[in-house]
């Protein structure tokens, strides 16, 4: 087995130990994303409760959930956001995660101009009522300038025209994707071994020179 690792680790190629695993390293290569070493999450939820379950699976797979910067915060209290419960991170919606897409969409930009935010990470629930809502968070999301998921827990089944790989149903599914980005960026394959040199004296054909 080690032998074989060196081998897979000097050629580029990434393992997985199970068929969720190279599932989730499927989904995580899909988008071609590449994030730093212990990359950091910044999360958006519904409910505080569900932001710490999601922040608690998202550092198990090996991501930080660090405090945002002041200045990050203030312009999140600038945008001056309904219902909002809580501006650290994970940042509570509250009554704001049922209303338009416009401001969730000036959250998620605020958080793609973070330094200090590599992934962004939103959990939403039920909806039925208002999918079209929902239906546009998602989007938001895919299309922002940095790399963002969303759990969509209780998601319609019925429902059409959702991003692809962008949207989740549960918290442990968008974790085991987490876990395949953070194996995939901290991939680093090896030097190639150096030209072996052939000992002193040997000829080509293994003969001793003359």
């Amino acid at each position: 087995p080690l032998l074989f690792d060196a081998f897979c680790r000097r050629n580029g190629i990434v393992q997985a130990d199970s068929d969720e695993s190279f599932c989730d390293l499927l989904v995580a290569l899909q988008r071609n994303v590449q994030l730093p070493v212990r990359p950091r999450a910044a999360i958006v939820t519904m409910s505080g409760g569900a932001g710490a379950v999601l922040a608690d699976r998202l550092a198990a797979s090996g991501m930080s959930v660090p405090e945002l910067p002041s200045d990050t915060r203030q312009r999140i209290v600038d945008l001056e956001l309904y219902g909002l419960a809580g501006h650290g991170n994970p940042i509570d919606l509250g009554g704001q995660s049922r209303e338009s897409s416009e401001s969730f969409g000036k959250l998620v930009d605020v958080l793609a101009d973070c330094d200090d935010v590599d992934a962004i990470f939103a959990y939403f629930a039920f909806g039925y009522d208002i999918p079209e809502i929902y239906q546009s968070h998602a989007f938001v999301l895919a299309g922002a300038k940095k790399p963002a998921w969303m759990v969509w827990a209780g998601q319609p089944t019925d429902l059409p025209g959702l991003p692809p790989g962008a949207t989740f149903g549960t918290i442990e599914q968008v974790a085991r994707v987490a876990r395949g980005l953070v194996t995939v960026s901290t991939f680093e394959p090896t030097a190639s071994a150096p030209p072996r040199r052939r000992p002193a004296g040997q000829g080509r054909r293994g003969q001793a020179g003359r």
